[in-house]
């Protein structure tokens, strides 16, 4: 009998590892070549690592990261990030830029969600708590998380600026914004930072620059809202793409002119 088990974790193991073996191939194969071959210090392995330990974010947004960021290395701006969680994004993307001369800015409140406008609509009640109101405070994090999973890519911390803080008329004159910005990752969830958000890059994100727009058209009609008014107003500077899977919803921004 024990023998029959052991044969049959021993198989159990074996399809995983063909199963991580076939991810690991797929995942390299969708990352442009650009993106394992533009820098002798990013680890094929390591970088898979960490798209695979990615929450919140699915693993098609998270090579589509890898390949946008890679895109801008050489233009000249920082890099941003509007909502960071747990922080596995976070580290996700300064990995790919801490060898590099780019700055990373994150912006949090570690409060959880804030209040929701008018304009956030409960699409997809993730926790089932019924209406939009009863997200406020959700999805908080400390700040201490976000930083140890920063250590353990050994991003130095003078390249990295914290702005703690609701994103909103009030506390965004108190925070450190980048004078360029060629990359943005932006997850608020809500209309109303998600539209400041975009306001702000607007002025700073450079030519050819891209910014990611996380669960459009998901969780809150807030996020779609926010996105649709903004690129309206600017579609003569600003192309979108849509990405829709069974796990995320996501918009790809270039800024053309």
């Amino acid at each position: 009998m024990r023998e029959f088990i052991k044969k049959i974790i021993n198989y159990a193991a074996s399809i995983n590892n063909r199963q991580t073996s076939l991810l690991k191939e797929i995942v390299l194969n969708n990352l442009n070549n650009n993106s394992i071959k533009h820098d002798s210090d990013i680890d094929n392995e390591k970088l898979f690592d960490l798209l695979i330990d990615l929450k919140g974010t699915s693993l098609v947004e998270g090579i589509n990261i890898v390949n946008s960021l890679v895109e801008v290395l050489n233009l000249d701006g920082d890099v941003c990030e509007f909502g960071v969680a747990q922080g596995k994004t976070s580290k996700l993307i300064a990995y790919l830029i801490k060898n590099t001369e780019k700055k990373f800015f994150l912006f949090d409140s570690f409060r959880g969600l804030p209040k929701p406008s008018k304009e956030d609509e409960l699409k997809d009640d993730i926790f089932n708590l019924k209406n939009i109101e009863n997200y406020e405070g959700k999805m908080s994090h400390e700040e201490n998380k976000v930083l140890r999973e920063l250590k353990i890519i050994n991003f130095k911390s003078e390249k990295l600026i914290l702005n703690k803080g609701f994103f909103n008329d009030k506390n965004i004159p108190n925070f450190t914004i980048p004078s360029k910005v060629s990359f943005a990752y932006l997850d608020f969830d809500f209309y109303q930072p998600t539209f400041d958000a975009l306001n702000m890059l607007e002025k700073i994100i450079v030519n050819n620059g891209i910014i990611i727009v996380d669960d459009y058209d998901f969780f809150s009609t807030g996020v779609k809202k926010a996105v649709d008014y903004w690129i309206n107003k600017n579609k003569e500077i600003f192309k979108i793409r849509e990405i829709k899977t069974c796990l995320s919803n996501f918009v790809i921004i270039h800024k053309v002119k």
